[in-house]
Protein backbone atom coordinates (compact mmCIF):
# COMPACT_ATOMS: atom_id res chain seq x y z
CA UNK A 1 0.00 0.00 0.00
CA UNK A 2 2.64 2.44 0.92
CA UNK A 3 4.24 1.77 -2.12
CA UNK A 4 1.19 2.57 -4.19
CA UNK A 5 0.57 5.74 -2.28
CA UNK A 6 3.98 6.83 -3.07
CA UNK A 7 3.90 6.22 -6.54
CA UNK A 8 0.66 8.00 -6.98
CA UNK A 9 1.79 10.90 -5.07
CA UNK A 10 4.74 11.27 -7.58
CA UNK A 11 2.44 10.54 -11.02
CA UNK A 12 -0.46 12.49 -10.87
CA UNK A 13 -0.39 12.86 -14.62
CA UNK A 14 -1.19 8.71 -14.48
CA UNK A 15 -3.71 9.33 -12.19
CA UNK A 16 -5.27 11.50 -13.91
CA UNK A 17 -5.36 8.88 -16.45
CA UNK A 18 -6.76 6.48 -14.56
CA UNK A 19 -9.76 8.41 -13.63
CA UNK A 20 -10.34 8.88 -17.41
CA UNK A 21 -9.78 5.42 -18.40
CA UNK A 22 -11.24 3.16 -15.04
CA UNK A 23 -14.28 5.88 -14.69
CA UNK A 24 -14.88 6.94 -18.24
CA UNK A 25 -14.60 10.20 -16.85
CA UNK A 26 -13.92 13.18 -19.31
CA UNK A 27 -10.15 14.32 -19.16
CA UNK A 28 -10.94 17.83 -18.97
CA UNK A 29 -12.55 17.32 -15.65
CA UNK A 30 -9.51 14.83 -14.37
CA UNK A 31 -7.61 17.51 -14.98
CA UNK A 32 -9.49 19.87 -12.25
CA UNK A 33 -10.07 17.25 -9.70
CA UNK A 34 -7.70 17.32 -6.55
CA UNK A 35 -5.82 14.11 -5.97
CA UNK A 36 -5.95 13.54 -1.95
CA UNK A 37 -3.01 12.63 0.09
CA UNK A 38 -3.29 8.97 1.96
CA UNK A 39 -1.40 7.41 4.85
CA UNK A 40 -1.25 4.17 5.89
CA UNK A 41 -1.11 5.35 9.66
CA UNK A 42 -4.64 4.79 11.29
CA UNK A 43 -6.28 7.83 12.38
CA UNK A 44 -6.76 7.15 16.08
CA UNK A 45 -8.75 10.55 16.75
CA UNK A 46 -11.47 9.60 13.77
CA UNK A 47 -11.89 5.68 14.72
CA UNK A 48 -12.53 7.05 18.77
CA UNK A 49 -15.25 9.23 17.14
CA UNK A 50 -16.83 6.56 14.63
CA UNK A 51 -16.74 3.71 17.54
CA UNK A 52 -18.39 6.17 19.76
CA UNK A 53 -20.50 7.28 17.29
CA UNK A 54 -21.08 3.86 16.67
CA UNK A 55 -22.19 3.09 20.53
CA UNK A 56 -24.38 6.10 20.25
CA UNK A 57 -26.73 5.19 17.54
CA UNK A 58 -26.85 1.25 18.64
CA UNK A 59 -24.71 -0.20 15.87
CA UNK A 60 -22.63 -1.75 18.40
CA UNK A 61 -23.65 -2.73 21.74
CA UNK A 62 -19.82 -1.43 23.31
CA UNK A 63 -17.01 0.13 22.18
CA UNK A 64 -14.45 -1.83 20.84
CA UNK A 65 -10.81 -2.15 21.92
CA UNK A 66 -9.54 0.06 19.39
CA UNK A 67 -5.45 -0.73 21.04
CA UNK A 68 -6.29 -4.71 19.84
CA UNK A 69 -7.55 -3.65 16.50
CA UNK A 70 -4.45 -1.28 15.72
CA UNK A 71 -1.67 -3.41 17.08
Amino acid sequence: MEDTLTYAGAHPDEVRTTLTEFLDMDAALAEKVALETFTTEPNRGALETLADLAVQDGLLEEKPDLDALLD
